[in-house]
């Protein structure tokens, strides 16, 4: 991804997603970076996302909270 892009808070959605399994992993990372991940927008927490970690996410789930 380019500098300074944002990725919209999200849930997974289409027919594809439950025929999926994705990850995520960091490349190239920064300390400016923030990775936040939550059931809602007003619960996210930021995940330590350096370099070569390789995260799992279930981001088809979409909680009211």
């Amino acid at each position: 991804m380019p500098p300074d892009m944002e990725i919209p808070v999200h849930h997974d959605t289409g027919l594809w997603v439950k025929h999926t399994h994705r990850i995520h992993v960091a490349i190239d990372t920064g300390a400016d970076v923030d990775f936040l991940v939550g059931p809602t927008e007003d619960a996210m927490v930021r995940l330590l996302f350096d370099e070569g970690r390789i995260v799992e996410l279930n981001n088809q789930v979409h909680r009211h909270l």
